[in-house]
């Protein structure tokens, strides 16, 4: 999210040519090689380099935004703090575990995308007393499910509040946290993951229960219909529907997103603040 090194991104590229030519191969040999080679191939190549960097330097991808001082000139966060971003409307939020998937991903396959396991969450904080506060506002923190929510929430979601309170003031905000689960597994089996929103706001869930006999009345397609209006109402607009409030640096509004409660949404007030707290000490 905050932009990654073009010379980092250039020793990705390179060893990403010599998977794919060989590691012997000159630089045109390996330009060549990539040309030539398939579809299947690059993804393979790219697969076993995403494994490699995920045990190497877990959260980093190879592929993402560069900060090349062209294209992207600057980090996104700093750009953001500094208020070189677009002035527009903005809807930013996360999933309340956004961990969950990538624990289930790390003890499947040994490497972690992003840091979620306990040695690996507190090598990433680093040792100090802002540290230990982060862990201590994890109760429970050496268990993986606990290290996977801090993982989470470190990658996506205290960063997500400091790109609010930054576009907060410069442009109308809102914030949104994402808690549904669905009672169908295929939509709900790692609880409200990274990417659990997304079936949801382009409408295969509703999509694919009712081609299966569901009501338009069963809990899923009815808060799958409102979440797909707010997102058009705000593409179309710039105003996500009534209830939502703009974010604030001072107040912290967040929408919170759960077909299982009446209505489907509630407002809070920078909810989990105890855990943005200790973040922000630990970053500052």
């Amino acid at each position: 999210v905050a932009g990654t090194p073009a010379k980092v991104h250039a020793q990705d590229a390179r060893r990403l040519a010599g998977i794919v030519a060989g590691e012997d191969a000159t630089p045109a040999e390996a330009a060549a090689a990539l040309v030539d080679c398939s579809a299947d191939e690059l993804l393979a190549a790219s697969l076993r380099l995403t494994a490699e960097t995920a045990k190497t330097d877990p959260g980093r991808l190879i592929y993402g935004p560069t900060v090349d001082d062209e294209s992207l000139p600057v980090a996104l966060l700093p750009g953001f703090l500094s208020g070189r971003q677009a002035r527009v409307p903005l809807v930013i939020g996360t999933n309340a575990s956004e961990g969950a998937l990538f624990l289930v991903g790390a003890q499947q396959s040994g490497a972690e995308l992003l840091p979620v396991l306990p040695d690996t969450v507190r090598r990433t904080m680093g040792v100090s007393a802002a540290a230990d506060g982060v862990v201590a506002a994890y109760p429970g923190f050496d268990d993986p499910q606990v290290s996977a929510q801090v993982g989470g929430d470190m990658v996506f979601w205290y960063p997500s509040t400091v790109f609010a309170d930054a576009h907060a003031a410069v442009a109308p905000t809102r914030m949104y946290r994402f808690d549904h689960v669905s009672a169908d597994p295929r939509f709900g089996g790692p609880g409200a993951a990274h990417g659990a929103e997304i079936p949801f706001v382009f409408g295969r869930v509703a999509a694919v229960l009712q081609a299966e006999g569901a009501s338009a009345d069963d809990r899923d397609v009815v808060f799958a219909g409102r979440i797909m209006d707010r997102w058009l109402a705000f593409a179309r607009g710039g105003e996500p529907g009534e209830g939502w409030p703009h974010y604030s640096a001072a107040q912290r509004e967040v929408l919170v997103l759960d077909g299982r409660s009446d209505g489907g949404t509630r407002v809070e007030d920078d909810p989990q603040s105890e855990r943005r707290e200790a973040w922000a000490a630990l970053f500052s």
